[in-house]
């Protein structure tokens, strides 16, 4: 994670889509509301450096337990192939680990491009930032 006091982010761990974006988030603290297969979400990436103006990403994923993924790859084989494609690249170039129960509902989920028009260029994660270790050493 980037250190908060240098890059302005504000934590906002989550939320519906659409209509019920904010009226009904079921993330809130001390929440007792259990995340169930089925529902969707939206991830935002929205970097805050004061002076500085930026652009965001703001996308939808879905959750889907072990029945409801079956279910898709069968039904829906090539949506499921491109679902599994997206999660890939999201976890090979992106560095974006997501669990197995996160399927993706865009082509564009985690891509962000720093500077707009130049379609080079991508933010990228990089492996074990500020993660700490079993000893609390950062990896």
């Amino acid at each position: 994670m980037l250190p908060k006091a240098q890059y302005g982010w504000h934590l906002n761990p989550g939320h519906l889509v659409a209509d019920e974006e904010w009226l009904s988030s079921p993330i809130y603290p001390d929440s007792a509301v259990t995340l169930k297969s089925g529902m969707l979400l939206q991830i935002d990436i929205i970097p805050s450096v004061p002076g500085y103006g930026g652009c965001s990403i703001e996308d939808t994923v879905g959750l889907a337990d072990a029945a409801l993924r079956d279910e898709l790859a069968r039904r829906f084989p090539d949506l499921w192939q491109r679902m599994t494609q997206r999660k890939a690249y999201l976890t090979d170039v992106l560095k974006i680990e997501l669990a197995e129960e996160v399927i993706l509902l865009s082509n564009t989920v985690g891509y962000l491009r720093p500077f707009l028009l130049d379609k080079r260029r991508a933010l990228v994660r990089q492996q074990g930032l500020n993660r700490p270790d079993a000893a609390g050493n950062n990896l």
